[in-house]
């Protein structure tokens, strides 16, 4: 998103299509014309680690569904070359698995990877972790991340 200091901000309002990038324009005035009180909100301050002791935030996010052209594979340094060290696309993406993020370096993301997913835990399974970095966001595509509004 960009922001101007003259008040001015541009936000994603939708996913990018061949026809158009699903971006707009606002002003900031416009987020006090209606009944209730809206603010701007980035993804990197949703998506920011909890404190590591309440664990608040283990395993709730997923990659979007409809951000195939993204590279969607566990790195092991915050570069799109560095080795792969676990691959996350394919067959992965339809399983049982949760993101953890840890750190956030620009587009980057350490994240905690668990297979299946520990968040809201209610099956005995062992689980599998791995740790590395991903991609979390372009400036084609925003966030390549959501997560579960649902709960438990």
């Amino acid at each position: 998103m960009n922001e101007q200091s003259d008040g001015w901000f541009q936000f994603r309002y939708g996913l990018p299509t061949l026809s158009h990038r699903g971006v707009a324009w606002a002003y900031t005035s416009h987020l006090r014309l209606g009944d209730r009180p809206l603010r701007i909100q980035y993804w990197k301050d949703i998506f920011q680690p909890s404190d590591v002791n309440q664990r608040n935030n283990r395993g709730w996010l997923q990659f979007r569904d409809h951000a195939p052209s993204s590279d969607q594979r566990l790195r092991r340094e915050s570069t799109p070359t560095s080795e792969v060290s676990f691959p996350t696309d394919g067959t992965f993406l339809e399983g049982d698995y949760g993101i953890e993020p840890i750190e956030i370096q620009g587009n980057w993301m350490r994240v905690r990877i668990s297979i299946p997913q520990d968040y809201c835990k209610t099956h005995s399974e062992p689980i599998e972790f791995h740790e590395g970095w991903i991609q979390w966001w372009t400036p084609e595509q925003g966030t390549l991340l959501y997560y579960h509004p649902r709960g438990c």
